[in-house]
């Protein structure tokens, strides 16, 4: 089977889109060709059964050079390959759409967002599958959407070791949706109220633009308020291939985001064998064994705080027993080999169609 994916980024040390290098990386064992159109190409290793073309927004090219070079790389590979796979941006399947159509290739789309907007409605009537996480990937009520899993690499995001610090960890993309301010206001309440002064907390990741570098801004002037310069430490970007040793330095880890799905970095800290105290609802049917241990009520400081102090004073033995559950239930059914076999059976299913489909 010969495949062309349209991406975002090549780049296997980035701090979010380094798992899509991995899952190029195993798609290429499970295919003859791989042909990859991406936006941007960074550092790469691959079989030699992958061919990129980037559009070249790593040479600091115009967007109107970058959408003027797409279609003669559409193409030179559309012709060659069996199927389409656009991953991430309903752009992609938007551009490359008529191209598909006119050579008679069937395309995938991937989306795992909770907003239905008019592009991904667009989407829909352009490509033959939507493939996405699960239920909380996407809304948008149609027959084309596939549920295909995440891409955890279970092998890579693994324990290493357990810690007796009282670490905790968050890891993501710094922005105000993330809500990280509630997490200094609950060690605010640990550390100056309660008494809990050996608390270290990592903020792993950067900021983007320029609200995000004015939020960071925001929360460390928060922390200086409440005297918390000891207790946070603001990594920056950690390359994904790197993330494993942060999550085993921590003891558990922490989001406060109540939309959308699992979130990518809550999945590896969980295959890393740390509890995740969260109040997303996308986790009410994966970790509702220890619901009582890990979940907090929305933009409730006081219910984090005291769900952090709780697991800080489990003994070792009580978050390792956690952990290893969590860990499991990633294994079992979150991990990369699972996510990429159903993918491939899309493939399959769609490998040798005449044309595109383009009934909702």
């Amino acid at each position: 089977m010969k495949v062309l994916m349209f991406t975002n980024k090549l780049e296997m040390n980035d701090d979010m889109l380094g798992a899509v290098h991995d899952h190029v990386k195993k798609l290429a064992e499970k295919v003859d060709k791989l042909i990859i159109i991406c936006l941007e190409k960074g550092n790469t290793q691959f079989p030699e059964n992958v061919e990129i073309h980037s559009l070249g927004k790593e040479k600091k090219y115009s967007k109107l050079r970058l959408l003027l070079r797409a279609p003669k790389l559409f193409f030179r590979t559309v012709p060659r390959v069996d199927v389409i796979f656009c991953h991430m941006n309903p752009e992609y399947t938007l551009m490359i759409a008529p191209f598909a159509k006119l050579f008679g290739k069937p395309i995938v789309s991937w989306y795992g967002h909770p907003e239905v907007s008019f592009k991904l409605r667009l989407m829909n009537l352009l490509t033959n599958v939507i493939a996405t996480s699960d239920k909380t990937g996407c809304l948008l009520p149609s027959k084309k959407v596939r549920y295909v899993g995440y891409g955890i690499n279970t092998r890579q995001f693994r324990p290493l070791k357990q810690t007796n610090e009282n670490v905790i960890i968050w890891l993501g993309r710094l922005s105000r949706i993330k809500k990280i301010e509630l997490l200094v206001e609950a060690v605010n309440i640990l550390v100056n109220k309660r008494n809990m002064k050996n608390i270290k907390v990592m903020i792993c990741g950067g900021p983007w633009n320029n609200d995000t570098r004015l939020y960071q801004a925001e929360l460390i002037d928060l922390i200086k308020k409440y005297g918390l310069e000891k207790n946070f430490n603001f990594t920056g970007f950690i390359p994904n291939v790197k993330a494993v040793d942060y999550y085993n330095m921590a003891k558990f880890a922490v989001s406060m985001v109540e939309a959308g799905g699992y979130g990518k970095t809550n999945l590896e800290a969980m295959s890393c064998g740390r509890p995740l105290i969260t109040c997303s609802k996308a986790f009410d049917d994966v970790i509702n064994k220890y619901r009582k241990d890990l979940f907090f009520k929305t933009d409730d400081v006081e219910d984090l705080a005291g769900k952090m102090e709780s697991m800080l004073k489990k003994s070792d033995e009580e978050i390792s027993k956690i952990g290893i559950y969590l860990r499991a239930l990633m294994v079992e059914k979150f991990d990369s080999d699972a996510f990429l076999n159903n993918l491939i059976g899309i493939f399959k299913d769609l490998t040798g169609k005449n044309q595109v489909e383009t009934s909702s």
